[in-house]
């Protein structure tokens, strides 16, 4: 589970947005796990945007993003 929530973590650094299904094509794994990952993430103070409807997807919160950025 961890290596998964990992997983998906770091597409999330990577990647400015990702889908529901793009992770869990690269995953292996079904559309709904990748939904609860993602709400573990969050309740475990991950600062993960949530984008709902078309051209929505996952994405980390800009001012963490932009805090990475410095190093």
């Amino acid at each position: 589970m961890y290596k998964i929530m990992f997983s998906i973590f770091m597409e999330l650094l990577t990647k400015k947005k990702v889908s529901r299904q793009y992770l869990a094509n690269k995953l292996y794994c079904c559309e709904r796990s990748i939904t609860r990952y993602i709400d573990r993430l969050i309740a475990d103070g991950a600062p993960i945007v949530v984008r709902k409807g078309r051209g929505g997807g996952y994405e980390l919160d800009g001012e963490f993003s932009a805090s990475l950025r410095r190093f």
